[in-house]
């Protein structure tokens, strides 16, 4: 008896806990703007998806960046993508040449990318802040 007892005891406060609310404060960071894009050797349609970050504790729901202007660069011409849907621009049938570097401009600021050994770098842009 005293061993169903000790048991029946050992599980009711194994099963009472303490809680304590702490509160973190945290201050608002500054919003930051996100691309998303791959450039790939050969004629693909280069797709570029921009938002930009929301509140940690807010809803977390990338904001989509619309009605930009971007522009894919390749050293001698430039190639306006077009907007097909919120945030998301595309340039279709576009000849990525190996050995070509790429500057992607949106609004004021500048993404460099180019192709070494016939593969093209993905997303990892250079990013240089115009003044």
């Amino acid at each position: 008896m005293k061993k169903i007892f000790l048991a029946i005891s050992i599980l009711a406060l194994s099963t009472v806990s303490c809680q304590k609310i702490i509160d973190i404060e945290q201050e608002d960071a500054d919003k930051r703007t996100v691309i998303e894009a791959i450039l790939l050797e050969g004629t693909n349609n280069f797709d570029v998806r921009i938002t930009e970050t929301s509140n940690f504790f807010g809803d977390n729901t990338p904001v989509p960046i619309t009605n930009a202007t971007v522009v894919l660069n390749d050293g001698t011409s430039d190639y306006t993508l077009a907007s097909f849907a919120d945030g998301n621009y595309q340039l279709v049938g576009f000849n990525a040449i190996s050995g070509t570097e790429y500057t992607l401009i949106f609004q004021q600021l500048v993404f460099t990318n180019s192709m070494k050994n016939g593969q093209l770098l993905p997303v990892g842009f250079t990013r240089q802040d115009l003044q």
